[in-house]
């Protein structure tokens, strides 16, 4: 699926969860963080994450915030440089953690930062996504209604 085609779903599935008064037309409008990321947390909290973990791009930077605060966790950043991983925030062995994204082939994809949050010592307790996305080993919420659970 294209960019285009990507972004356009991802409004669609805030706009099915948006009042109908903030109905969003752009990515950009803070409704689909607002309306995706109140969703993401209500899915992952029976998941009992302390920490969400999201790749460094302002739009997961949004989404996460909002999935973070709904949950009452914390934000911690992943960074891809020059082939190098690394966490920018602290968490505890055995911390329970949830990784957000709108779109994990978008980006180094899932295998990479389940790797990297388990090298530090914590648990990736389950990985909440917009759109289609799984793993063998967590548990994948996704709220594409598209998307067979």
């Amino acid at each position: 699926m294209s960019n285009a085609k990507l972004d356009r779903r991802i409004i669609e599935i805030a706009a099915g969860r948006a009042p109908a008064e903030r109905t969003p037309t752009t990515l950009q409008d803070p409704a689909v963080p607002e309306s995706l990321g109140a969703w993401l947390a209500t899915e992952l909290r029976r998941f009992q994450p302390r920490t969400v973990v999201l790749w460094a791009d302002i739009a997961t930077a949004v989404l996460g915030h909002v999935v973070a605060r709904e949950l009452g966790a914390q934000v911690v950043y992943a960074f891809a440089d020059e082939g190098v991983l690394t966490l920018d925030g602290t968490m505890n062995a055995g911390e329970r953690v949830a990784l957000i994204g709108y779109d994990w082939p978008a980006r180094l994809g899932l295998d990479p930062l389940v790797r990297l949050v388990h090298n530090s010592g914590a648990v990736v307790a389950a990985v909440g996504s917009v759109l289609a996305a799984q793993h063998e080993e967590v548990p994948v919420v996704v709220l594409d209604p598209g998307v067979s659970r």
